[in-house]
């Protein structure tokens, strides 16, 4: 992975975070399929575009099975995490 590569995912996860988990967005939780609303479908879409991107940068790795499962594990830890801390830490979200 390139250093440009690597700021660039940075970057994305930077942003993510920050829109997964600012107080005063009200994201649209209006019911989507039954009980899932949009908000938890746009949570899951924006961490599998970062799973994506990972293992794009990742396509040239020998151990490259290994590295897959890492990032798919470390996206859905993370993506589950900051669903967590939406409800610990915010109150509208």
């Amino acid at each position: 992975m390139t250093l440009k590569t690597a700021l660039v995912l940075l970057a994305y996860l930077l942003v993510l975070l920050f829109f997964s988990l600012n107080p005063w967005l009200h994201p649209d939780s209006g019911s989507a399929f039954g009980k899932v609303s949009w908000d938890k479908i746009d949570h899951a879409l924006a961490y599998s575009l970062l799973s994506s991107f990972l293992l794009f940068a990742n396509r040239q790795d020998p151990r490259r099975g290994l590295t897959s499962l890492a990032v798919l594990l470390s996206c859905t830890s993370l993506g589950i995490l900051v669903e967590y801390c939406q409800l610990w830490f915010t109150a509208n979200r």
